[in-house]
């Protein structure tokens, strides 16, 4: 594993990179480490990117990213009526949604007045999760929504 490290703009150049294969090229795989991106700084492009190197060419590797917003939204019991989200609740997610779709974002779930790993805050949250998933892509928007638990990272 090889380590490159980015001007102030983001530029990288990797010189020689080993070319195994040298009669007719081998595939080059990097990835950018999100971690080292600024706050609040998603990855808008395919990584790890993966390109075929070909002896005495140049080949490029542009990555994206991009300033998203970070939404968070505060879940506790009184938004729940059993296990089903409230209407009311439904209603602000709605329009929550609905004001996200101009400016690429990601939503991160807090769930207060419990443990997070408590069995019943870990069910409602993914049964909101779930909610909000299924409303992005049912509405075929115009970017992929991230959707964070807090204290967890992103969820598949």
């Amino acid at each position: 594993m090889t380590t490159v490290t980015t001007d102030s703009d983001g530029r990288f150049h990797v010189a020689c990179a080993d070319v195994p294969q040298a009669d007719h090229g081998s595939n080059f795989v990097m990835k950018v480490d999100t971690r080292t991106l600024p706050t609040g700084y998603r990855i808008t492009t395919e990584n790890p990117r993966d390109v075929r190197l070909t002896r005495g060419k140049m080949t490029k590797i542009n990555f994206g990213a991009t300033l998203h917003q970070v939404v968070r939204i505060e879940i506790s019991d009184a938004a729940f009526d059993g296990d089903a989200l409230k209407p009311e609740f439904v209603t602000q997610i709605e329009k929550l949604l609905v004001s996200i779709k101009e400016h690429p974002s990601v939503i991160r779930l807090a769930y207060r007045g419990r443990d997070a790993k408590d069995d019943l805050a870990r069910k409602h949250t993914e049964a909101v999760r779930k909610d909000i998933q299924h409303r992005w892509e049912d509405a075929h928007c115009c970017y992929p929504l991230v959707v964070e638990v807090e204290g967890k990272g992103e969820l598949p």
